[in-house]
C-alpha cells in the first residue's frame, strides 16, 4: 500500500523511458559535451501544492516504488511554489504564489522558521508571464 500522488495528464504522458532516455541525450550533447560549467546552469521548476489535502489516498502498487502517481486534471486550487537549484549546489530564493488579487498577511504570518521566501498572488495561484518576468528581475537577476 501507497499514498498516491497527483500527477497532471500532461506530466503522465510524458513520463515514459523514452521520453526520459531523449532527455539524457541532449544533456550530455547540450550541457556535457559542450563543457558547459555547473555554476552556469540552472533548474528553476514550479511546484503546485494544494493548501488542503485534494485527493490523497492509499492505493496498491509494485513493490520498491515509494509513490504511485494518480493521473487526474490539474483544475484544482494551488499554491505554487518556484524553485531554482544551480549544478554546483546552490539554490535561489524560492518564490510562493497564492491564488487571489492581493497578497493577504495572514497567509505568510505563521513562516515560523523565518524562511527567506518572496511572496506573490495570481488569479489561479500558477505562474504567469508576468510573474516569471518578476522572478527574472528580482530572484535569478536581481
Amino acid at each position: 500500500m501507497y499514498w498516491s500522488k497527483q500527477l497532471d495528464t500532461q506530466c503522465a504522458k510524458g513520463l515514459n523511458s523514452k521520453a526520459v532516455k531523449d532527455w539524457f541525450r541532449i544533456v550530455k550533447e547540450q550541457i556535457v559535451d559542450a563543457g558547459v560549467k555547473p555554476e552556469n546552469i540552472y533548474r528553476m521548476d514550479e511546484s503546485g501544492f494544494p493548501p488542503s489535502n485534494q485527493g490523497t489516498q492509499r492505493v496498491v502498487g509494485c513493490a520498491g516504488n515509494k509513490i504511485q502517481h494518480k493521473q487526474g486534471g490539474a483544475n484544482r486550487e494551488n499554491v505554487t511554489a518556484l524553485v531554482t537549484i544551480c549544478a554546483d549546489g546552490s539554490t535561489l530564493c524560492p518564490l510562493v504564489i497564492f491564488k487571489g488579487e492581493y497578497l493577504m498577511k495572514r497567509w505568510i504570518k505563521n513562516n515560523v522558521s523565518n524562511a527567506f521566501f518572496k511572496f506573490s498572488v495570481s488569479p489561479n495561484g500558477w505562474t504567469d508571464s508576468k510573474l516569471t518576468l518578476q522572478w527574472l528581475e528580482t530572484v535569478f537577476e536581481p
